[in-house]
C-alpha cells in the first residue's frame, strides 16, 4: 500500500503516526454518521484510547487503537498490541464492547497466526464475544476511504502525485533481456580475434575450452567466491582474445544467458551509475537479474580488462570498487556465474584485486604466450616466412 509508505517519507514516522490516526478519525466520522466519534487529545492517563464511538460509560462503546506499523509486527509492535488492549480491557473509567487494532500494513501468514491464537487467549481470559477483538488493516481503510468519498479529501495532491511515481517505479519494466545483455556485450563481442584480414588466422587457446567446462559444471559450494573463475596472464597474451572467444560460444548456444563487459570502456564511482551506462533509461540492475530468474536459464558474466581499472593503470579507485561490488552483487545469485580477466601481476598485488588469488575457492585459469608451433601456423597462414 504505497499511500502509507510515501505518508511516513513524507511526514517522517512521528509526523505519519499522526496524520494516520487522523485519517482513520475522519473515515470513522463518516462511517458511523450521526455517532459520537471522538479522538481524545493525547495526555497521560488517556485510557489506551485513540478514537471511541458512543458515550464514554456506555456499554456499546467501540475503542480503536491505531498503530503506525509500516512493517509488520515483530515482537515490539506486539507487545505494543499486548500493552494497549490490557489499558483498555482493565480501564475502570469505561467499559467497552468492542475493541478494534488498525494498522497501516497487512499482516504475514505467521503474523495473522499470531494474531488469531493471542486474541483467542484474550477471549478465554476476559470471557469475551467473538467478535470483541479486530483488526483493520491498511488495505480495509484505504477501501473504506474510497468507499465513502475521502480518498482525495485525506491525502493531499502532493502524496497523490507521490503515490503515482511509487507505483510507476515500482511497476514491471517491459524489456527484451537478449537484447539488453547483447547491447551492453557490444564492445566484447565486436572485438577482432584473428590476425590482419586473415579469419582462418584466429587461434583456439585451450583456455577457451576450460572456461566452457568449468562453466558447466555444477558447483554447489558453500562459498561465493566458487562461481568466479580468474583468467590470468601476462599483458599481450590474448586475454581478451579468449573472452571473446567464450562469448561467442556461449552466445551461440541455447544453454546460458551471457553478458559479456570490457571493463576500460564502462566504469563509474556507483553501481547505479554503471548499470544506467550498460543498459537502456529505466532498467535497473534488479531488473536484468529478475529477469534472468524468469528466464530458467543460467547467467554468465565474463569481465573483461578489469585490470585496466586496477591502482596500477586507474586514476580513480572507485570504478574498481564498483566492479568489486558488482562481482559480490552476481555471486550471491545461484544461477550466475562470473568470468574476469587480469594481468597476473594486479591480481598479485592489487588491494582489491588480491582477494581473488585464493585458488581453494577461485578457479584460476593462466594463459600464456602463443606456442612456437601456433605462430609458425599463424605466419603460414599469413604468408610471412617462418625462417629465423
Amino acid at each position: 500500500m504505497e499511500e502509507w509508505a510515501y505518508l511516513a517519507r513524507r511526514y517522517k514516522t512521528e509526523g505519519a503516526r499522526t496524520k494516520f490516526e487522523e485519517i482513520c478519525t475522519s473515515l470513522f466520522k463518516r462511517k458511523f454518521i450521526g455517532e459520537n466519534v471522538q479522538s481524545p487529545r493525547v495526555s497521560q492517563g488517556d485510557g489506551g484510547i485513540d478514537i471511541f464511538v458512543g458515550e464514554l460509560g456506555s456499554p456499546n462503546l467501540e475503542v480503536y487503537q491505531c498503530k503506525f506499523f509500516l512493517n509488520g509486527i515483530a515482537a515490539s509492535q506486539r507487545q505494543q498490541i499486548k500493552n494497549s488492549f490490557k489499558t483498555v480491557i482493565t480501564a475502570e473509567a469505561y467499559g467497552c464492547s468492542r475493541w478494534t487494532l488498525c494498522i497501516p500494513t497487512r499482516l504475514t501468514i505467521e503474523e495473522h497466526s499470531w494474531w488469531s491464537q493471542w486474541k483467542a487467549l484474550q477471549q478465554k481470559e476476559f470471557s469475551l464475544a467473538e467478535d470483541f477483538i479486530n483488526l483493520c488493516d491498511g488495505a480495509e481503510i484505504i477501501d473504506g476511504l474510497k468507499e465513502h468519498n475521502l480518498y482525495n479529501e485525506v491525502f493531499d495532491e502532493d502524496i497523490k502525485l507521490g503515490v503515482a511515481l511509487l507505483l510507476e517505479r515500482t511497476s514491471p519494466v517491459i524489456f527484451s533481456l537478449e537484447s539488453e545483455l547483447s547491447r551492453a556485450s557490444r564492445f566484447v563481442s565486436g572485438l577482432k580475434n584473428y590476425f590482419s584480414s586473415h579469419i582462418e588466422s584466429h587461434v583456439q587457446r585451450d583456455q577457451t575450452r576450460q572456461i566452457l567446462e568449468w562453466i558447466k559444471l555444477d558447483r554447489i559450494g558453500k562459498d561465493n567466491l566458487e562461481k568466479l573463475l580468474v583468467l590470468k596472464g601476462k599483458k599481450g597474451v590474448g586475454k581478451s582474445t579468449v573472452i571473446s572467444d567464450v562469448y561467442r560460444a556461449l552466445s551461440q548456444s541455447n544453454d546460458h544467458l551471457v553478458l559479456a563487459i570490457k571493463c576500460d570502456q564502462f566504469y563509474d564511482v556507483s553501481l547505479d551509475g554503471l548499470t544506467k551506462q550498460l543498459f537502456n533509461p529505466g532498467i535497473s540492475l534488479e531488473n536484468i537479474l529478475s529477469s534472468v530468474s524468469s528466464s530458467g536459464q543460467p547467467l554468465v558474466v565474463l569481465l573483461d580488462q578489469l585490470d585496466a581499472l586496477s591502482q596500477t593503470l586507474s586514476t580513480d579507485r572507485r570504478w574498481l570498487k564498483t566492479y568489486v561490488i558488482l562481482i559480490d552483487h552476481l555471486l550471491e545469485h545461484t544461477n550466475v556465474r562470473v568470468v574476469l580477466s587480469t594481468r597476473s601481476f594486479d591480481l598479485d598485488y592489487d588491494a582489491d584485486l588480491i582477494r581473488f588469488k585464493n585458488q581453494q575457492k577461485v578457479k584460476h585459469v593462466e594463459l600464456d604466450v602463443l606456442s612456437p608451433e601456433e605462430v609458425v601456423a599463424v605466419l603460414q597462414i599469413l604468408g610471412i616466412s617462418s625462417k629465423n
